[in-house]
């Protein structure tokens, strides 16, 4: 009998480990994220990240964290910077998918590619592991809210007194206050 349910018990725990049903696996896990590949820089923008699981155990305590490029603000506050936004989701069952909208502003130079960096940390139950998962998403700034531009001599001679012109002008549809303009001359000018 002890031979017997030996074979038996050495059956099912290779049946168990070959079919996969105890591997908890980062690449069963996967992040999607819906948004707009091109935004206004100052326009509110609208994220929706989904977190699936294909895992054959429930994830726990997931952990999202979103990491914003230099120069976003939150929605509900201008003056705020963006740098990562951090919050607890629900528990994410096997096949199950969770999912939270993520809003923010965004500001840049036209014509440049931000990046918005996503990731996750969870646990499964019976292990003090933590395991990771992060994915990218690009954005593309398709017009600044400011626009400036300089125009002066390309020439001048030592001690020669010359202008130069800066214009500045407002693509944005709210008016837009507080604004600095700031110069930089280098060593040698007065």
């Amino acid at each position: 009998w002890s031979i017997g349910f030996f074979l038996i018990s050495l059956g099912i725990g290779a049946y168990l480990l070959f079919n996969g049903s105890n591997i908890v696996s980062a690449n069963n896990v996967d992040i999607t994220i819906n948004g707009p590949i091109s935004v206004a820089g100052g326009e509110p923008v609208s994220f929706e990240v989904q977190v699936s699981n294909q895992n054959n155990i429930k994830l726990e305590t997931v952990d999202l964290s979103v990491d914003f490029p230099t120069g976003t603000t939150d929605t509900q506050d201008g003056s705020k910077e963006l740098k990562k936004f951090r919050e607890l989701m629900d528990d994410i069952s096997p096949g199950g998918i969770a999912q939270k909208t993520i809003n923010a502003v965004l500001y840049g130079e036209e014509n440049s590619k931000k990046e918005i960096k996503v990731s996750i940390e969870y646990r499964v139950k019976g292990s003090s592991a933590v395991f990771q998962k992060e994915k990218t998403f690009d954005i593309l700034i398709s017009s600044s809210p400011i626009s400036l531009s300089l125009s002066s001599f390309k020439e001048v001679n030592a001690g020669q007194e010359f202008e130069i012109s800066a214009t500045v002008n407002s693509n944005s549809k709210e008016i837009i206050k507080n604004l600095i303009l700031k110069a930089n001359y280098p060593f040698g000018f007065s």
